[in-house]
């Protein structure tokens, strides 16, 4: 029974630190989408004081709502696309990832002619994934990883000014993450 306690602790405190110290070269991947709104995605997740989508203003800046003068609603749906590239000459380990992640949004504005403002929005990101062949030396095992996110919530806006206002946002998030990645050690599942 120590034995099994024992590795479990070596795995959960050696994995992370070889997986950052071994490595000759690797290379990161974003995926969850940079953005919410498929206009604001392809920006890169560009922060901007004039949001086009609803959604975008209640999840990254609330106070934008003010800009709504009427009822705004906006829904996109994007796929955003990537490789992930690994490449370690030291272990003599080269391979590809593609991902297709689906990112769909919904927002809502309700501007008025007081100075509040209110808005909802419900974004994700889902079908982002990296799968890689095995690490020779480290066992059969692949390396699988998968995320998916969920966020929504109310928020409200006051315009103090013509040139000033501020916003609030409850943004719950939800996510999931699942990984397979093996170590000298054995297999690592979470």
């Amino acid at each position: 029974m120590r034995g099994s306690k024992l590795m479990t602790v070596a795995r959960m405190v050696l994995a992370p630190l070889l997986a950052v110290l071994l490595p000759a070269s690797a290379l990161a991947s974003n995926p969850i989408a940079p953005g919410v709104g498929a206009a604001e995605a392809s920006m890169m997740g560009s922060n901007i004081a004039r949001p086009v989508s609803p959604a975008y203003a209640v999840s990254v800046n609330p106070a934008a709502l003010v800009n709504y003068e009427r009822r705004t609603e906006g829904f996109t749906f994007a796929v955003a696309t990537g490789r992930t590239e690994v490449n370690s000459p030291a272990v003599g380990y080269s391979d590809k990832s593609d991902f297709a992640a689906l990112t769909p949004d919904y927002g809502l504005a309700l501007g008025g002619d007081g100075p509040w403002s209110y808005g909802f929005a419900v974004a994700g990101s889902v079908g982002a994934s990296n799968n890689f062949d095995p690490i020779p030396g480290f066992g059969p095992e692949k390396f699988y990883a998968e995320s998916s996110v969920l966020r929504m919530g109310p928020a409200v806006a006051r315009r103090l000014s013509d040139n000033l206002s501020v916003g609030f946002a409850l943004t719950p998030l939800l996510a999931y993450l699942r990984a397979h990645y093996p170590t000298p050690l054995g297999p690592t599942r979470y």
